[in-house]
């Protein structure tokens, strides 16, 4: 895995980018628990953290590929979000219904379907 790792940093150089080993991190993605040599790896002389889990693109992957992360976050995410909204509005004073309708579909609606084609298999 370190010569592959060698490999990929002396590409980043040649084509003149920079790969920050503070914000790179090694999360193995296995069904099995144990993960025979896969020493500590480096990058630039420094050791790159191993991590359970990685935020790729707003998507938490961990080692499994398991998706329940991910939505247990989107689920926290929207509860705080509908609770703050529910504040605005009462029976008779607050928001108007459209504009309840505009924030489900310009803040809710995305915020729960983002990144459903990875944990959507999932879910079915």
């Amino acid at each position: 895995m370190q010569k592959a790792l060698n490999v990929a940093a002396k590409w980043a150089v040649k084509e003149v980018l920079n790969i920050s080993p503070h914000k790179t991190a090694i999360v193995p993605f296995t069904i099995t628990r144990e993960i025979e040599g896969l020493g500590p790896l480096k990058l630039h002389g420094k050791e790159l953290k191993m991590l359970d889990e990685v935020k790729y693109l707003g998507v938490t992957l961990d080692s499994k590929l398991n998706s329940n992360q991910h939505l247990q976050k989107i689920i926290r995410k929207v509860q705080t979000t509908f609770a703050f909204v529910r504040c605005t509005h009462g029976r008779n004073w607050g928001l108007r219904p459209n504009m309840v309708h505009w924030l489900y579909t310009r803040v809710f609606r995305p915020s729960i379907f983002y990144g459903a084609l990875v944990w959507c298999p999932k879910a079915i």
